[in-house]
């Protein structure tokens, strides 16, 4: 799946909930406002002039900006991007406060507040200590083979705990209109599998080491730093096994379908027909295996592993997963190695901003239907609608144009954008919780909502794909992405605020900015992943091999563009690994020009304080990204994240449109110019 994500900085809201703006646009001329901006939407005086645009085209737009910014002690960047989540974040906590006060009664709102209640009832989370932890520790000691242990994995779909297969109820890359089940390669307890391997992070693989010894310390679980050896050396076995996440982009090795039979056989040593039938999927015959090659090694290791270290293992894994509804000694211990070891944050987030966050995921619809009644205008929607038709009228434009692909392929990919569908701000069909939410259980309430997304699972695997349901997003999310199998784009309401979003910008701001992210989005079902599925979502090969190979060529050219930036000294990005953002970044950039252009209607651009329409557009675009971020959190972006920096986000985009060069005379010799017959031209 692709998925954009954003990350947020904050802004002062007014005090109380009615006087609060119900468009976005109120919001961003404030923030502008308070940041010398101008009127039609961009911060003029954030502008480097000291730095040429065909040097370092982000620093040029941001240098005067980001020479200002301290990043918070409790945050690992801070920034333009930011503004979304900490914007959507104050506004649910000043609903939280403000229902807590008036309560509404229905169902939905009442989960929230007593979710809302648990999680800060810090002093009722001290007086239970480590009690919610002695029902899943007393299952774990229970366990005596190897069978039991495999079983005891298949429960941890419902509750806390880990496994070494993963399971998840996915469209059926062969059959669209049904779910099947995907087994894949789960098991690591660091964010991946270089953070066992390579000699350059051995510091952070020590520093897990320790984390655990820590955490099975304040649970009361023996030999802890015994066992903590044992169990990064058998996470270490199963990181050896495991697939890298270039492998984990390829949507066609990632297809395996197999019987039961069949995926009994890929795991000797393994119970999987015992894992299944604890995980309540026991009467399923039809899978598919994510990596074909990885599941029979990480049996192997399951079985050549002892059972002392594999119950030491679960007991590790549900004191860390459920270490922030724990006392306060358990959220310093995984702060201090998950946040502050791994991403350089000083401080920890204010405990209403961690539940919001909580809450986001395990409730995430029920909090939803409020932002939106709130916050997200039928004029916004209305408004993001002809964006997104402009958007894909300029792609369809551009496939009618494109002289390198052929009438066979061209017409297949016309045919996906035409049927491309498109979720706006939130769902045609709101999830329902039907589970308890306690105001004094809190470990309870998330085990809950772990018990009913399995159930909803399983009920989703025995009916046809619903194509209108949110299965990941939730409306106060500042993400969009595109899903592939169902071949559909979302944007929830969240992200149609500043700076992605204002009603009162300049038209190229608007399409600088959310209309890239859309152009984005769309592209997405055309990158080196996306291309590999059709109008329907199925995983088909409609090119014709001389167009795949001409694609490959301009998608080779872009990886290596982007793998020389090198946004720290000796740490390059990986042009493989975020090739597929870089092909969405680039199309997305130059879907939204042409669209700016046609929104013109063949008037020319105005000139605001003397920039042309063309510059603020690529003004714009450099202005969501602008930003600072701590060198250990980009250290760890840089590793396994399909996204490069923000900075290289920026400088690899605009390189490839010839409209960037004329539009800041960019010449021979500026450090970002590209020959014109050497920039990437594919969509």
């Amino acid at each position: 799946m692709n998925k954009l994500a954003v990350i947020a900085l904050g802004m002062t809201l007014s005090p109380t909930i009615s006087s609060l703006s119900q468009t976005t646009g109120g919001d961003a001329n404030r923030v502008r406002s308070e940041t010398g901006g101008r009127s039609w939407g961009f911060d003029m005086s954030a502008i480097d002039k000291s730095i040429r645009p065909g040097d370092n085209f982000f620093l040029y737009a941001n240098g005067n900006y980001i020479r200002n910014l301290t990043i918070p002690a409790d945050k690992t960047s801070t920034g333009l991007l930011g503004i979304m989540d900490d914007q959507s974040e104050a506004k649910l906590h000043q609903l939280m406060e403000a229902e807590l006060l008036h309560p509404s009664g229905t169902p939905d709102e009442d989960k929230v507040l007593n979710f809302y209640k648990a999680f800060m009832n810090q002093e009722r989370i001290e007086a239970l200590g480590t009690g919610p932890l002695k029902s899943d520790f007393d299952r774990v000691r229970a366990i005596r083979s190897k069978a039991e242990m495999s079983q005891f994995m298949g429960t941890t779909t419902k509750t806390f705990g880990a496994s070494i297969i993963r399971t998840e109820v996915v469209p059926d890359s062969r059959d669209t209109t049904h779910e099947v089940l995907e087994l894949s390669q789960s098991g690591l307890g660091l964010p991946g599998r270089e953070f066992y391997l390579k000699p350059e992070l051995a510091a952070k693989k020590d520093k897990y080491q320790d984390y655990i010894a820590s955490i099975l310390r304040l649970a009361n679980w023996p030999e802890a730093e015994r066992q903590a050896v044992s169990i990064v050396e058998f996470e270490t076995r199963l990181a050896e096994a495991s697939w890298g996440d270039e492998q984990e982009r390829d949507l066609v090795k990632t297809y395996n379908p197999m019987s039961l039979e069949e995926v009994t056989k890929a795991v000797p040593g393994f119970d999987i027909r015992g894992f299944l039938k604890a995980a309540d999927y026991g009467s399923e015959r039809r899978f598919t295996i994510r990596e074909k090659s990885a599941l029979p090694v990480l049996a192997s290791v399951f079985s050549a592993t002892s059972l002392d270290t594999l119950k030491a293992w679960e007991a590790f894994h549900i004191a860390d997963q459920s270490s922030g509804f724990l006392p306060q000694r358990f959220v310093d211990a995984a702060f201090e190695f998950r946040n502050h070891s791994l991403y350089g944050q000083p401080q920890i987030a204010p405990r209403w901003q961690r539940a919001i966050s909580q809450e986001n995921y395990r409730i995430g619809d029920a909090l939803g239907r409020l932002y939106v009644a709130h916050y997200f205008t039928p004029k916004a929607k209305d408004q993001m609608e002809q964006l997104v038709a402009n958007l894909k009228a300029a792609f369809h434009d551009r496939l009618e144009r494109a002289a390198w692909m052929s009438e066979a392929t061209r017409a297949e990919a016309i045919k996906k954008l035409d049927t491309m569908s498109v979720g706006i701000g939130y769902p045609t069909k709101w999830k329902r919780y039907d589970f308890d939410v306690s105001p004094t259980d809190l470990y309870g309430d998330a085990e809950r909502s772990i018990a009913w997304k399995h159930r909803e699972a399983i009920e989703r695997l025995h009916h046809p794909v619903d194509r209108e349901a949110w299965n990941d997003l939730v409306p106060q999310s500042s993400a969009s992405e595109y899903e592939s199998s169902i071949n559909r784009i979302t944007f929830p309401a969240a992200n149609f605020q500043f700076p992605f979003f204002d009603p009162n910008a300049d038209p190229a701001v608007n399409y600088g900015a959310i209309g890239v992210v859309i152009g984005h989005e769309i592209t997405h079902g055309f990158d080196d992943e996306g291309r590999h599925t059709d109008s329907a979502g199925l995983l088909r090969d409609w090119w014709t091999a001389e167009d795949e190979q001409k694609f490959k060529v301009q998608a080779e050219r872009l990886s290596q563009q982007y793998s020389a930036f090198e946004p720290l000294p000796g740490v390059h990005v990986n042009g493989a690994l975020t090739l597929g953002e870089d092909l969405a970044d680039t199309g997305g950039m130059a879907l939204s020009l042409d669209a700016y252009h046609r929104s013109l209607g063949g008037a020319a651009a105005p000139i605001l304080d003397g920039t042309t329409g063309d510059q603020r557009f690529f003004l714009s675009c450099a202005q969501i990204w602008a930003g600072k971020t701590r060198e250990e959190s980009i250290r760890r972006q840089l590793t396994n994240n399909p996204h490069p920096p923000g900075e290289q986000r920026v400088n690899g985009e605009v390189r490839n449109l010839d409209e960037w060069y004329a539009a800041f005379d960019v010449k021979p010799g500026d450090k970002l110019y590209i020959a014109p017959e050497d920039r990437v031209r594919i969509w």
